[in-house]
C-alpha cells in the first residue's frame, strides 16, 4: 500500500504538476490586461519615409544629434542622413549590433565572432578592434558621459551569458559579469549613471560599472510574468529621459513598467504583439513603443500569428494605446526614438527602414 501511495504522489509531482504549470503559463491573458484601450486620438499610420537595403535590416540607431542614423545588417553598417534619407558611409561589419558613442564621432560595432570595433565613420576606416568575447555580440550601450560601454555576447563552457565593460577610448576592459544560461539577451546603461541593467532570460540585475550587484531579481519575474502573460524571458529594455525612474521591458507578447528607484513591478500589459523584438522610449514623453510581428490571426502556436511588422506605442502612466505603426511587411527588428522625439525609426526583416513622424495630436 505504501509502494502504490508513493508512486501516486511521484506520478503527480513529475507528471501531473508540470503539465499544469505549462498550461497556466500559456493561458490566454485575462480581460483586465489583454486589452488595454486606446485612446481617444488613437490613430493607425501608415505614412512613413523608406529607405531600401539589400539585407535584412537587425538594428538602427540615431545619431546624438539626430542629425544621421545608422542601420545595420548581417554584413554592413550603413550611416544615413535622415533628412534626405542619403547614405553617407558604409562599414564594412559582421554582426548584429552596432551603436554611436555620445558625441556621434565614432561607431561601436560587435562582430559575429566576438570582436569589437571601433570606427571612424566619416573615414570609414577602423581605429581599434579587439576580440572581447568568445561568440556574437548581440547587445552594445554606451554611458551618458561617453567613457563607458558595455557589451554582451555568451561562453561556450560552460553556458553562460556575458557581460563586458569597457573604456571607449582605450578599449580596456573595466569588469566581466556571468550569469548562468546563455540567453545573453541584453545590457544597458541606465541614463545619467553608470548602473547597468542586464537581462538575461528570466532573471533582472543591476550593478554598478565595476561588476558590483546592487538589484537581484529572479523567481520575482518568472512568476509574475509567467503566470499573468505567458511570459518566458525578458528580451528587451528601454529608458525614459523624460522619467528617469523607471524602464521599459517586454518579452514576446508582454510589457512592462519597472520602478528603479523602489526596485518593484508597477504594471504590466499584452502588447498584442506575436513577438516583441525591440522596446524604444520617448525622451521627451511618457511614452514607449513595442514593435515586432503584428497578429493576423489567433491561436497559441506563435508562428503562425505574425506576418508583417508593427509598433504600437503606449502612455506609460496608465498603459493605453496612443497609436499603431502599420507598414512594414516583415517583423520590425528594431527601433529608437530621435533626440527631440519627433521621429520614430524602425528597421525590418523586410530590408527596409521607415522614418514615422510622430502625429503632433497625440505629441500634444
Amino acid at each position: 500500500m505504501r509502494y502504490r501511495i508513493a508512486a501516486i504522489l511521484a506520478i503527480l509531482c513529475f507528471v501531473v504538476l508540470p503539465i499544469l504549470i505549462w498550461n497556466i503559463a500559456y493561458i490566454e491573458p485575462p480581460e483586465d490586461i489583454q486589452g488595454p484601450k486606446k485612446s481617444v486620438h488613437w490613430k493607425k499610420i501608415v505614412s512613413a519615409r523608406e529607405i531600401h537595403f539589400p539585407l535584412e535590416v537587425h538594428y538602427v540607431h540615431f545619431s546624438p544629434d539626430g542629425k544621421n542614423a545608422l542601420a545595420g545588417t548581417i554584413s554592413t553598417v550603413h550611416v544615413f542622413e535622415l533628412a534626405s534619407g542619403k547614405i553617407v558611409a558604409t562599414i564594412p561589419v559582421r554582426g548584429l549590433r552596432a551603436i554611436f558613442n555620445s558625441d556621434g564621432q565614432w561607431v561601436i560595432s560587435g562582430g559575429s565572432h566576438g570582436t569589437i570595433s571601433i570606427w571612424d565613420w566619416h573615414t570609414q576606416k577602423c581605429t581599434r578592434e579587439w576580440q572581447g568575447h568568445e561568440t556574437t555580440v548581440y547587445s552594445l550601450s554606451a554611458s551618458d558621459d561617453g567613457k563607458l560601454f558595455v557589451s554582451s555576447s555568451w561562453k561556450r563552457e560552460p553556458f553562460v551569458t556575458d557581460f563586458r565593460v569597457w573604456k571607449v577610448d582605450s578599449g580596456e576592459g573595466v569588469s566581466s559579469i556571468e550569469l548562468d544560461g546563455i540567453n545573453a539577451k541584453c545590457a544597458k546603461f541606465i541614463p545619467s549613471t553608470t548602473r547597468i541593467m542586464a537581462l538575461s532570460g528570466s532573471a533582472m540585475r543591476i550593478y554598478e560599472a565595476d561588476g558590483t550587484c546592487l538589484q537581484k531579481l529572479e523567481r520575482n519575474l518568472r512568476g509574475h510574468f509567467a503566470m499573468r502573460l505567458g511570459y518566458h524571458e525578458l528580451e528587451h529594455v528601454a529608458f525614459s529621459k523624460a522619467n528617469p525612474g523607471i524602464a521599459f521591458m517586454s518579452g514576446q507578447g508582454s510589457a512592462a513598467v519597472w520602478d528603479l528607484e523602489r526596485g518593484r513591478l508597477v504594471r504590466t500589459w499584452w502588447a498584442r504583439h506575436g513577438t516583441c523584438r525591440a522596446v524604444a522610449c520617448s525622451p521627451t514623453h511618457h511614452w514607449g513603443l513595442t514593435a515586432g510581428g503584428g497578429f493576423e490571426q489567433t491561436g497559441r502556436n506563435i508562428d503562425e500569428g505574425f506576418k508583417y511588422g508593427t509598433g504600437r506605442l503606449w502612455n506609460l502612466d496608465n498603459a493605453e494605446e496612443l497609436c499603431e505603426f502599420a507598414g512594414h511587411t516583415d517583423q520590425i527588428t528594431s527601433a529608437v526614438f530621435s533626440p527631440d522625439g519627433r521621429y520614430l525609426l524602425t528597421g525590418s526583416y523586410d530590408k527596409t527602414v521607415r522614418i514615422w513622424e510622430i502625429p503632433l495630436a497625440i505629441a500634444n
